[in-house]
């Protein structure tokens, strides 16, 4: 970053401020306002985290900081957004893209290109820049996420984690003097937010730029915030330190659903995982339990218990492309709620669509229920949640889409579940709404609504806490914990150890295309040695 600043010899950027006053925005169709009489200003070089719980107004604020709204919407706003002197009304999106940028919650949405290096560069191609600033952009950017291992790879062949630190470095190489991002440590695994959180701090202190966050985890960033802005139905109900909001209004904050970083660190003990004061330890010896006698237990179909899934020495690459699995093996029994945690990349997501019959290993068997090869409809025995809601969801109502799964397999209570689903995920006042009208979070739970309408023998959650505030994740999990109970089979992928610790029968930790740990969660994840596991600290 310093070379970077030396060689384009840029000065520091002009003060950057961002004014809102009155703002109101509603969307089309919409009684009520989605954000309602907001002021506030932004000093420069100020990070702001703006929290709230799922659906509360948290992307729609950010969109207009940006201009997006109301550029590109057409709905109703009131008020001004001034960011960095312009007026997000009277100033095309073509000159706000040069002073404020942002990073969807959905990084999707914001690609343009094939491969990496043409996305990152994108931006300052489209600002007439000459090849030689466009070099020194993209690898700036790609020193700043620590993704430099991904310059020529496809984007699409990307995890979900790695697209969002692509998002993320796409806005940075317009070096913009506001970034706006919602969500970006959503998908990440701990390694991954806490480098995003170090970059934010130091393109703010470094070169003096705002950035403003939407987040639900906060525990890697909080050290660096200078102020908190709490929502909730579009109005902000609280605004103050990080020490005013977090200490000073717990009851609020509680009420909210939203999760302290101190209420994390209490929920891990006294040494957080992945801490800066842990120290390499030698490998923990479940490793070589589960590298030898556990696989080749299962290996031999040795299995003393009820086995819902067994995976056997899997293995997969994409064409053309690297090995992303090999010697995959594990089984599920029935009743067990079983966490597969593991830095980004490192193939949970590829294995979730192995699993779920999507993809065929190249070698190796997947067998469900005593069954190899998965002939008809598995929507009764197997239910995926994908990592991005939006790719599951195609009906043209809310009701349409949680009914969809249980009607098509005949099941005659299927208007009963869908109003059971959609009362208990909250989405019962959208459910003649379009879901791809409804936030992120909404998105999800709308998602995993539709899939336990079906109530799967199998149920698969890729990434679950995306835009999820605390209250709503602890209450899915707790309906999870009563199906399992009544003998549901639960595989859960997620960076959340908290989680997993919390909820978990059993986790496998990935590393490097293979599963390197499996057994008890206090075995597995003991709060010294995680780090070491998940990320392969040596």
């Amino acid at each position: 970053m310093d070379d970077y600043r030396v060689v384009t010899s840029m000065t520091a950027p002009p003060r950057a401020s961002i004014t809102v006053t009155g703002l109101t925005y509603r969307y089309p169709g919409k009684l009520q306002p989605a954000i309602e009489n907001i002021d506030l200003t932004v000093k420069n070089g100020d990070l702001l985290a703006v929290i709230g719980s799922s659906g509360c107004g948290k992307s729609t604020f950010l969109h207009c900081l940006t201009g997006l709204i109301p550029q590109a919407s057409e709905g109703e706003m009131h008020g001004r957004v001034v960011v960095c002197g312009l007026d997000t009304k009277l100033h095309p999106l073509s000159k706000l893209a040069t002073v404020a940028n942002i990073v969807f919650q959905d990084p999707d949405v914001g690609f343009f290109c094939s491969k990496v290096e043409d996305e990152i560069g994108f931006g300052p191609r489209n600002l007439g820049l000459d090849d030689a600033e466009i070099r020194r952009r993209i690898q700036f950017a790609l020193e700043s996420t620590r993704i430099e291992h991904l310059r020529t790879r496809r984007v699409v062949d990307l995890s979900g984690g790695e697209k969002q630190r692509l998002a993320i470095a796409s806005a940075l190489s317009m070096l913009p003097k506001v970034l706006v991002l919602d969500e970006p440590t959503s998908d990440l695994d701990r390694e991954g937010a806490r480098s995003t959180a170090e970059v934010l701090q130091s393109l703010r202190t470094n070169r003096g730029m705002t950035v403003v966050v939407a987040e639900h985890r906060l525990d890697e960033l909080s050290r660096y915030l200078d102020r908190v802005l709490v929502m909730e139905r579009g109005r902000v109900v609280a605004d103050g330190s990080p020490d005013a909001i977090f200490d000073g209004q717990r009851r609020l904050l509680d009420e909210l659903g939203i999760l302290s970083p101190q209420a994390v660190a209490g929920m891990s003990g006294s040494r957080s995982v992945g801490s800066e004061t842990e120290e390499a330890r030698p490998a923990s010896p479940i490793i070589s339990r589960v590298g030898c006698s556990g696989l080749c237990e299962l290996k031999k179909d040795l299995c003393s218990r009820e086995a819902v899934l067994r995976v056997c020495d899997v293995a997969f690459n994409y064409p053309s492309g690297p090995q992303v699995l090999r010697d995959i093996s594990f089984e599920i029994g029935r009743s067990e709620l079983v966490a597969l945690v593991g830095s980004n990349g490192v193939g949970k997501t590829t294995l979730a669509l192995l699993v779920a019959g999507l993809l065929k290993p190249r070698h190796g068997n997947i067998v469900l229920n005593g069954v190899r090869k998965f002939n008809g409809n598995l929507g009764r025995k197997i239910g995926l949640l994908f990592q991005n809601p939006s790719r599951q969801l195609f009906c043209d109502s809310a009701r349409k889409e949680v009914q969809f799964g249980p009607r098509n397999m005949r099941y005659n209570d299927f208007e009963k579940r869908a109003r059971e689903m959609l009362d208990f995920f909250g989405l019962d006042r959208y459910a003649d709404v379009d879901p791809h009208h409804l936030s992120e979070g909404e998105k999800q739970r709308l998602a995993t609504a539709s899939i336990l309408a079906a109530r799967p023998e199998l149920l698969i959650l890729d990434e679950p806490t995306t835009g999820q505030d605390w209250a709503r994740l602890k209450a899915l999990m707790d309906l999870l914990r009563v199906y399992v109970d009544q003998g549901m089979s639960v595989l859960l992928i997620t960076h959340d150890v908290h989680l997993a610790r919390q909820y978990a029968t059993r986790v496998m930790i990935m590393r490097e295309g293979t599963i390197v740990a499996d057994g008890p969660v206090n075995e597995v994840l003991p709060h010294d040695e995680t780090k070491q596991l998940i990320i392969g600290a040596n």
